[in-house]
């Protein structure tokens, strides 16, 4: 797996992990709507993520194929997490390329909504999301102390 790979798997591990343990409500009520779905993220050159939630951790793991599959660059990744893009507007203007049936796609989406509150209840999410604008960092971030969303 290539390093931008390997940061991006390991950021996504690393923020799924944030909630389950800072907002464990919020994680336990996206793996009981996403249930046994699994979702194959494609990051413009970054080998496929695929994410599994009943099991784990880890919830990320290479794979080929998903029940909900979602493409885009790593350039609409970093609009939607600027908040510069949602998911819908990403969607329809063909940024964000997602392919399922539309019942999995519909509870893929629940489940998300569910772990978006967590995360923004979550203290240590600031510091990921930094991290993911950082350039050349790979390692996990473990702040210290409280930090404010």
């Amino acid at each position: 797996m290539d390093s931008g790979g390997q940061s991006l798997s390991t950021q996504l591990e690393d923020a799924l992990a944030i909630v389950a343990r800072e907002a464990p409500l919020h994680f336990a009520r996206m793996r009981r709507q996403v249930g046994e779905l699994t979702a194959l993220i494609r990051v413009g050159e970054a080998p496929p993520m695929k994410l599994l939630f009943t099991e784990g951790p880890p919830w990320v793991r290479p794979g080929a194929t998903g029940s909900v599959e979602v493409s885009l660059s790593r350039a609409d990744l970093a609009r939607l997490l600027r908040g510069e893009l949602t998911i819908d507007e990403g969607i329809v203007s063909g940024a964000v390329q997602v392919r399922s049936q539309v019942d999995h796609l519909l509870r893929w989406f629940d489940g998300l909504a569910s772990w978006l509150h967590g995360a923004l209840r979550s203290p240590s999410l600031p510091a990921l999301h930094h991290q993911f604008f950082s350039t050349g960092q790979t390692t996990p971030v473990r702040p210290k102390g409280n930090l404010t969303c």
